[in-house]
């Protein structure tokens, strides 16, 4: 729980505890129902704040950002097969959450203010095994603007690890080796 969202990353499985994880179902069921939600994908974004979820959003949509990969790497659940097979009218395989074992870590990739000249990522990062997730989204002439002035990202990167510390781990070394030129 920070002041902003970008002091905020992914990371999966969960490491709620039964009591935070059942909190979170009443939550998002209770705002399932008030929409009349009762056969969709959903995306919802919770928030703790003094130890109680709080519901930002819910959508009968698939999360975005690298959520569904996200999905099937660390539970073998496809969020998208699932969409396909409610929009067909089969019911979707789903099941209890069972984590697959491995970890991952993703961020939104924040750079200095300014006029980017040039992103540049080593092989090192894009062509690692263990990045499932890289997206530069800033190109030349874009304008980077960080608080109070503006929030703009560069892009996302996600990796994956044996324990959400590896993950951690490796995600922060490869973030750090991204380097952003400025105008």
């Amino acid at each position: 729980e920070g002041g902003t969202f970008d002091d905020d990353v992914h990371h999966a499985p969960t490491s709620m505890s039964p009591h935070d994880l059942k909190a979170v179902h009443e939550v998002v069921t209770a705002g399932a129902l008030a929409q009349g939600l009762t056969n969709s994908v959903m995306h919802a974004e919770i928030r703790f704040h003094d130890g109680r979820p709080y519901l930002l959003e819910i959508a009968a949509r698939v999360g975005g950002g690298g959520l569904d990969m996200i999905a099937r790497i660390t539970a073998e659940h496809d969020p998208i097969a699932a969409v396909v097979d409610i929009a067909a009218g089969r019911r979707p395989d789903v099941r209890h959450f069972r984590p697959t074992g491995t970890h991952i870590a993703a961020m939104c990739l924040i750079s200095d203010a300014g006029v980017v000249r040039e992103v540049r990522v080593p092989d090192e990062v894009s062509s690692s095994d263990r990045v499932f997730l890289l997206k530069i989204t800033a190109r030349p002439g874009d304008v980077v603007k960080r608080p109070p002035d503006g929030n703009t990202i560069i892009g996302f990167l996600g990796a994956t690890g044996t324990s959400e510390a590896d993950a951690f781990a490796l995600m922060n070394d490869y973030a750090a080796k991204i380097e952003v030129d400025f105008q």
